[in-house]
């Protein structure tokens, strides 16, 4: 994205105000390049230091000095004053703080609308230069800067909810182990408490043995002593009550020790689900139900992060292993990220997407409706190959999740006609 920022930012006129307009255009180019820069390095503040001085550059002298003297303050600012007003500002502006499925769609939409301004800079740039009107080139020029403006304080609204979000997600994770280490030392609770019971139950059973040889030895004695053995009878039966009790106890203890074991096991697979990246577990199987439809063509999208990443260059491997022919675009779209994943070669680098799971696309000649009352085996081998692709994913992916593919292929009805199997390894569910 940053290179279109470097592009648009080299194209984009100033208007005239009887300055030489090769000077212009330099200066516009420099305060660009350093907007660029400085959200490679991630530096909110100076980002909106040098956005202000590249809009206030063709303000009036008295609003330019006043958003230097406003950031003048910032800089001069204490370490605590700063992390103080920026957790305020944060608190008080910024939406959807606390939710990690908020933040991430947040972000998502100010990336976006980033890109969409930089669009309408190009476009109305290009338009500044068709026209032979200076009044309207003035204009264009000026709804230019405005649109360079606005994208810039996207990038920079957007940066806090980019480090929100790996903030919110490190607390997930902490929050999962807190959660099994608590019920781990329920458990190891719960069986001392069972090993305890069971202590008491054996001491019961001893008392219960001694009462009874002293009742024995009783009833061999003169009748005199009728009152003392009715006595040893008595605690004869509180020695019962009380292994019977400790035996329920320890039945509970052993319960409540089960229930904990397997809370454990659950919040210990969902913690490795979530840390653990995705693979196929069985390669050779699934390039053996892929191999009958070798010469298939398809086309890579993937989303922007190392995970996703790193997966597509597992489905492309298992598909070229079947004999299936990757057919990337080659061409790169004005506001769309490319990467480079394969080789540093234009031609094979692959678009990003913002889906989630892997999702199948098709194109077709043939409506929906159509495609629906044809039979299976008269399909499109397009068609017929993007099902069997789609089938074939869900059962070889790890971790399992019924979320790793989409429920359909999804058929672009906008763009009818031929073309490859557009596979998007989306972003991790």
């Amino acid at each position: 994205m940053l290179e279109h920022v470097y592009a648009s930012g080299c194209a984009l006129r100033v208007p005239n105000y009887g300055r030489p307009l090769a000077s212009d255009a330099l200066t516009v180019c420099q305060r660009c390049y350093r907007v660029a820069s400085l959200v490679i390095r991630g530096s909110p503040k100076l980002l909106l230091g040098h956005a202000f001085h590249f809009v206030g550059g063709n303000l009036k002298p008295t609003l330019g000095l006043s958003l230097h003297f406003f950031l003048y303050r910032i800089s001069r600012a204490t370490s605590a004053d700063r992390s103080a007003q920026v957790a305020m500002m944060l608190l008080t502006i910024l939406p959807d703080w606390n939710s990690l499925d908020s933040v991430r769609h947040t972000h998502s939409d100010l990336e976006l609308a980033g890109l969409v301004f930089f669009a309408l800079l190009v476009v109305a740039e290009a338009l500044a230069h068709s026209t032979q009107i200076k009044k309207r080139e003035h204009l264009f020029d000026t709804f230019g800067i405005w649109f360079f403006a606005i994208a810039v304080i996207c990038e920079i609204v957007g940066y806090p909810y980019g480090q929100r979000n790996d903030e919110l997600s490190a607390q997930v994770i902490v929050s999962l182990d807190a959660k099994a280490q608590d019920a781990s030392d329920k458990a190891d609770h719960a069986k001392t408490t069972a090993d305890g019971a069971k202590i008491k139950s054996d001491a019961a059973g001893v008392e219960a043995a001694q009462a009874g040889t002293s009742a024995a030895t009783a009833f061999t004695m003169a009748g005199n002593a009728r009152r003392e053995a009715d006595s040893f009878e008595a605690k004869i039966t509180s020695a019962e009550n009380n292994a019977a009790s400790a035996e329920t106890k320890a039945a509970d203890a052993e319960s409540h020790l089960a229930d904990a074991l397997q809370k454990a096991a659950q919040a210990e697979e969902e913690l490795k689900r979530i840390r653990s990246p995705r693979s196929i577990s069985n390669v050779s199987a699934l390039v053996a139900v892929l191999k009958p439809l070798k010469g298939t063509e398809y086309r890579l999208k993937v989303f922007q992060d190392d995970e996703a990443i790193q997966f597509t260059k597992v489905i492309d491997d298992v598909l070229q292993q079947a004999g299936w022919v990757r057919k990337q675009e080659g061409v790169l779209h004005l506001g769309i990220t490319s990467i480079n994943i394969f080789s540093s070669d234009i031609k094979d680098s692959v678009p990003v997407c913002l889906e989630t799971g892997i999702q199948i696309h098709v194109r077709s000649t043939q409506s929906l409706q159509t495609l629906l009352a044809t039979a299976p085996n008269d399909l499109p081998k397009t068609i017929l190959s993007a099902s069997t692709l789609r089938g074939a994913f869900q059962p070889f992916i790890a971790p399992s999740d019924e979320r790793n593919v989409g429920d359909k292929v999804i058929l672009d009805e906008a763009n009818p006609g031929e073309g490859p199997i557009l596979i998007c390894a989306g972003k991790k569910p």
